[in-house]
């Protein structure tokens, strides 16, 4: 059984928590957006944090609001802006432990990678060595391709997400 060392066990941690946080932040955006659906409002950006959302809620939705309904959205807005400023900090961290890896300019050349998603990945991996065969490291990540063999015939199919 292989146990990663303990940086690779921090480094698994913290993007744990970066999803966690992740579903904290649209928790609230969602509480939000429930909150001005209750008061018919419909905030004209996308998302209710960009800079534009946020001052449309400051400048029209409070105006348009009832007391009790103004001191939750302040709330929320407060909530939100913490997170998000938490969310910058927590992204520095992750920028500064990927290169810690050997194969960190590796994986961070794939297209679509940032710097989270390349700390998962190095770090579920961890020791590439551990895996004999590239089928492995495949398995391992639940990527195999289904294969439905019988006499001459051979069909491969969708992956299995199997691992």
């Amino acid at each position: 059984m292989y146990v990663p060392e303990k940086r690779v066990r921090e480094d698994r941690r913290l993007v744990s928590f970066v999803h966690w946080h992740s579903q904290q932040l649209a928790s609230v955006k969602h509480k939000i957006r429930s909150l001005l659906l209750g008061a018919r409002l419909k905030c004209p950006a996308a998302d209710v944090m960009s800079i534009k959302g946020q001052a449309w809620l400051e400048r029209e939705a409070l105006s348009q609001m009832a007391a009790q309904e103004c001191m939750l959205l302040r709330m929320l807005l407060n909530q939100a802006r913490q997170l998000t400023a938490q969310r910058k900090e927590l992204d520095e961290d992750v920028r500064q432990r990927v290169p810690r890896y050997k194969q960190a300019e590796v994986v961070e050349s794939i297209p679509g990678f940032g710097p989270l998603v390349s700390l998962a990945v190095l770090s579920a991996v961890a020791e590439i060595t551990r895996f004999r065969q590239p089928g492995q490291l495949a398995s391992y990540f639940g990527t195999c391709g289904s294969v439905h063999q019988s006499g001459e015939s051979l069909r491969l199919g969708a992956l299995t997400k199997r691992g």
